[in-house]
C-alpha cells in the first residue's frame, strides 16, 4: 500500500529542550538563526526624486511573494500540480506545478510542524501550542476547536473523516470528520503517526517508543529504554510491512508482526522516510543526508546540500520532494536530487545593464544576460569575494587562496601573480581602471597590480586587512579595511591616509569623482569624502553592519548590509528603505539610476528597476557602467598581523566591538566559522567579509516609460539543472 504524500516532523516551544538533549546524538550542527534587525530611528522622508514606490520579490519575469528563509518542516502533495509546505514562523508555501510560492495569507505566526492534504479542497496543518489549521480550497484558517495546547509534531490524514495528530506529553488527537478530540496521552513525546485503516495505526517517538492503534485503544508494543534513540518517523507500506527511522542512524523494519533493526550506512539523525513502492524508498536527515532503498539494502546517495532535512515525500519513482533548514527545498527527478540552500553571493558587477556577474562561495559565478541569472562553471571551488567588469568580454574575479580568474567572453581562466610564486593569500576586492590597469586587495595589507600583462605585488603599506578598493582613474583611488584603515592612490602611488576618522572596520568604498565618495562599515559606519577629508555622516541611522555601497548618480547612492538593511542617499539625505528580506546583503552594484542590484546570503539577488505593466523588467537604454561592487557576507578567519611580505593564508583579524555576522552556508559546503584572534595592535571588531567596490558608473539620464514603476525585486538564479529554489 502506497503512503499518502504527507510526511513531516518538527519541534518548537517546549520541545526545544528535547532536541537540545538529543543534539549530541545527531551528526553536524544546527545552522544559526539570523539575528533580528535592530529597530531604526525615525527618518526623513525621501524626496520625490527617489523613484522607489515599493519593493517586491521577483522570480524570472513574474512578481511573486518573497522566498521564505524560514525552516521548512513538512511537505504534502495533492497532485503533480498542487502541494503545500509549512515551517517556522507560520510559513506556508504552495506548489502550482511549476514553482513554490509563499502563501501570503498565513493565519498564524506559530511554528507549523506538519501538513497533510486529503484533497485540493481539504487539508490540515499543525504546530506549536496545539495550533491546528484547516484548508478548505480557498484559505487556511485557524481551527477554533483546540483539544490540546501541547506542541503537535505530526498530522496524518487517512481520509476526510479519519485523521490523527501527535505531539508533546504523548498526546494523540483524532479527527472523525466533524471534531478533533483527545484520544490518548501520557506517553513519551511522539514525533510521527501513520494510519493504515480505521483499526490499524502506528505512532513513534522518544526512547524508541512504538505505539499501535487497534480501533479501540493505543498501546505500547515496544519496551522503552531511557538510552534508546528517539524514533522520528514511521510509514506503512501495508498492514504487514512498515519502516521507522530515528536518531543515530536508526532504521527499523516491520515484517511478520515484528519491528527489527536494519543495518544503516550512516550515524546521522534520520528524520523522515517515504516510499513510492516496496522497492523504492528514501530517508532524509541531518547534514543533508539522503539514503535510498532498492528493495534489499539502504545506501547513501550524494546530496546537494549540507542543510538538515526534516521531511521527504515521494509522489512517484521520478518525483519527490525534501525540505529542511533555511528554506531548503530539494527535488528528485528520477535521476538526481537538486536544490538546497544556494551559495552565498559576495560581490556583483555590471559591464552594461544587460551583462553582469555575481560571485560567491564554492567558486560560484552567476551571469546575467538581460533577463535571467544562470550558473557558469569557474573551474574552482574556492570562495570568490570580489568581481569587476571592464566589458562583456573582460571580467575579473578574486578570492581565497590567492585565486584570480578572468572571463574572456566564453570561459573563466585562472591567472597568477607572477612576482609571488605560490601566492595563497585571500583577496577580497578588485577594481579595474582600464583593461591594462587594475588593483586587487586583501589579507594583511596585500595589494596586487595588473599592468595589462601580469599581476605584480608592490611593497605592503599596512598589515591591516584591505577589504575594498575603488578607482576613478589610474591615478585616483582609495582602499579601506580593518581598524578604519584608509589608503589613497594618486599619481605618485599609494600611501596611508593618516586622518581616518574611525577605527571601525570599513567594508566597502565607492567613488563618484575625485571629490565625491562614500565608505561604509561595521555598526552602521558611513564616511563621506568631499575632496579634502573623510568625515563621519548619518550617525545613528542604523547599527547594522554595512557591507556594500555604490553610486548611481552624483546625487544618489545605495548601501546594503546585515539583516537585509538597505539605505538610500538622495540629494544629501540618507534614509532607510523597506527591505523585502532579512538575510544579509553583501554587495550592491549599479549600471544606471534605474538598474541597481544587490546580492547576499543564501544566493539572494535583489533588483531595483523599472517594471513595465506586463511585469517584465524594462532595462534603461544606455547603461554602460564599468563599475563593480563587492563584498562577502561570509565569516572571516582570524589572522596573525604581520608586516612582512611573506605569502600566508592566515585569517582576518577581529575584535570584539561588533557582533559577528551570521554564518553563511553554501550548498553542500561547510563554511569556516568566525574566529576572533587578538591582533598585535588594538583593533576594532571585524564582521563579515568585505566588498569590492564599483568604479564610477557612467551617468545615465534615461527615465522609465510612463507605464513603468520602480521596484526592488528578488531574482532567484537558475542553478545547475535549471531548478529554481526557495519559491
Amino acid at each position: 500500500m502506497r503512503r499518502p504524500l504527507a510526511l513531516s516532523l518538527s519541534l518548537a516551544g517546549a520541545l526545544v529542550v528535547s532536541l537540545l538533549a538529543a543534539a549530541a546524538l545527531w551528526a553536524g550542527s544546527v545552522l544559526a538563526d539570523l539575528p533580528a534587525a535592530a529597530p531604526s530611528a525615525p527618518l526623513a522622508t525621501p524626496t520625490a526624486t527617489a523613484a522607489a514606490t515599493a519593493w517586491q520579490c521577483w522570480v524570472g519575469n513574474v512578481p511573486e511573494p518573497c522566498p521564505t528563509q524560514e525552516d521548512l518542516w513538512s511537505v504534502s502533495l495533492v497532485s503533480p500540480a498542487d502541494g503545500w509546505m509549512v515551517g517556522t514562523g507560520g510559513a506556508i508555501l504552495r506548489w502550482n506545478g511549476t514553482s513554490w510560492a509563499t502563501w501570503a495569507n498565513s493565519p498564524t505566526t506559530e511554528w507549523l510542524s506538519s501538513v497533510s492534504m486529503v484533497s485540493a479542497t481539504d487539508g490540515w496543518a499543525v504546530g506549536a501550542s496545539g495550533t491546528i489549521l484547516h484548508w478548505d480550497g480557498g484559505s487556511w484558517t485557524v481551527w477554533q476547536e483546540q483539544p490540546t495546547t501541547e506542541q503537535l509534531t505530526h498530522v496524518f490524514m487517512r481520509t476526510a473523516s479519519d485523521g490523527w495528530a501527535v505531539g508533546g506529553n504523548g498526546e494523540i488527537i483524532h479527527w472523525n470528520g466533524a471534531h478533533w478530540t483527545l484520544s490518548a496521552k501520557d506517553f513519551p513525546l511522539l514525533w510521527s503517526v501513520y494510519a493504515v485503516s480505521a483499526t490499524d495505526a502506528w505512532a513513534v517517538g522518544k526512547q524508541k517508543a512504538i505505539l499501535h492503534w487497534d480501533g479501540a485503544t493505543w498501546t505500547r508494543v515496544s519496551a522503552l529504554d531511557a538510552n534508546a534513540p528517539d524514533l522520528r518517523d514511521v510509514t506503512m507500506l501495508s498492514p504487514t510491512e512498515g519502516w521507522a527511522v530515528g536518531y543515530a542512524g536508526t532504521i527499523l523494519h516491520y515484517q511478520d508482526g515484528t519491528w527489527l533493526p536494519v543495518t544503516s550506512p550512516v550515524q546521522n539523525g534520520l528524520n523522515s522516510v517515504s516510499f513510492s513502492s516496496p522497492t523504492d524508498g528514501w530517508i532524509v536527515g541531518t547534514n543533508g543526508v539522503l539514503l535510498h532503498w532498492n528493495g534489499s539494502t539502504w545506501s547513501k546517495v550524494s546530496s546537494p546540500t549540507a542543510a538538515w532535512l526534516y521531511t521527504v515525500a515521494m509522489r512517484s519513482p521520478t518525483d519527490g520532494w525534501a525540505v529542511g533548514d533555511a528554506g531548503s527545498i530539494l527535488h528528485w527527478d528520477g535521476t538526481r536530487w537538486s536544490g538546497g540552500v544556494p551559495a552565498a553571493l559576495n560581490s556583483a558587477a555590471f559591464a552594461t545593464s544587460t551583462d553582469g556577474w555575481a560571485v560567491g562561495a564554492s567558486g560560484t559565478a552567476l551571469h546575467f544576460t538581460g533577463s535571467t541569472w544562470a550558473t557558469v562553471n569557474t573551474g574552482v571551488t574556492d570562495t570568490l569575494r570580489g568581481v569587476a567588469s571592464v566589458s562583456t568580454i573582460d571580467t575579473w574575479a578574486v578570492g581565497d587562496h590567492g585565486r584570480i580568474l578572468r572571463w574572456n567572453g566564453s570561459t573563466w581562466a585562472q591567472q597568477t601573480a607572477s612576482s609571488l610564486p605560490g601566492f595563497a593569500e585571500r583577496l577580497y576586492s578588485i577594481a579595474m581602471a582600464s583593461p591594462s590597469d587594475g588593483w586587487a586587495v586583501g589579507q594583511s595589507g596585500r595589494m596586487l597590480h595588473w599592468n595589462g600583462a601580469a599581476w605584480t605585488a608592490p611593497q605592503k603599506l599596512t598589515s591591516d586587512w584591505l577589504l575594498s578598493v575603488a578607482l576613478t582613474s589610474g591615478d585616483e583611488g582609495w582602499a579601506v579595511g580593518t581598524t578604519g584603515r584608509i589608503l589613497r592612490k594618486t599619481v605618485a602611488g599609494w600611501s596611508v591616509w593618516a586622518q581616518s576618522p574611525v577605527t571601525a572596520t570599513l567594508w566597502s568604498v565607492a567613488l563618484r569623482s575625485p571629490t565625491s565618495g562614500f565608505a561604509v562599515g561595521e555598526s552602521g559606519t558611513i564616511l563621506r569624502w568631499n575632496g579634502s577629508q573623510w568625515s563621519v555622516v548619518a550617525q545613528g541611522l542604523t547599527d547594522q553592519t554595512l557591507h556594500g555601497v555604490t553610486f548611481v548618480s552624483d546625487d544618489e547612492v545605495w548601501a546594503v548590509g546585515d539583516n537585509g538593511t538597505i539605505l538610500h542617499w538622495v540629494n544629501g539625505a540618507w534614509t532607510h528603505v523597506a527591505s523585502p528580506i532579512t538575510v544579509s546583503l553583501a554587495s550592491v552594484a549599479a549600471s544606471s539610476p534605474l538598474e541597481v542590484w544587490a546580492v547576499g546570503d543564501k544566493g539572494i539577488v535583489l533588483h531595483y528597476g523599472a517594471v513595465a505593466a506586463s511585469g517584465t523588467v524594462t532595462p534603461t537604454a544606455t547603461a554602460t557602467s564599468t563599475g563593480q561592487a563587492t563584498q562577502t557576507a561570509t565569516p572571516l578567519p582570524s589572522p596573525s598581523v604581520t608586516a612582512t611580505d611573506t605569502a600566508t593564508n592566515t585569517p582576518l583579524p577581529t575584535t570584539t566591538a561588533t557582533p559577528s555576522p551570521p554564518t553563511i552556508t553554501a550548498t553542500a559546503t561547510a563554511v569556516t566559522p568566525i574566529m576572533t584572534p587578538t591582533p598585535t595592535t588594538t583593533t576594532p571588531a571585524l564582521t563579515p567579509t568585505p566588498t569590492v567596490k564599483m568604479e564610477t558608473p557612467t551617468a545615465a539620464t534615461d527615465t522609465p516609460t510612463p507605464t513603468a514603476t520602480t521596484v526592488w525585486q528578488i531574482y532567484l538564479p537558475l542553478l545547475a539543472g535549471g531548478t529554481k529554489l526557495g519559491r
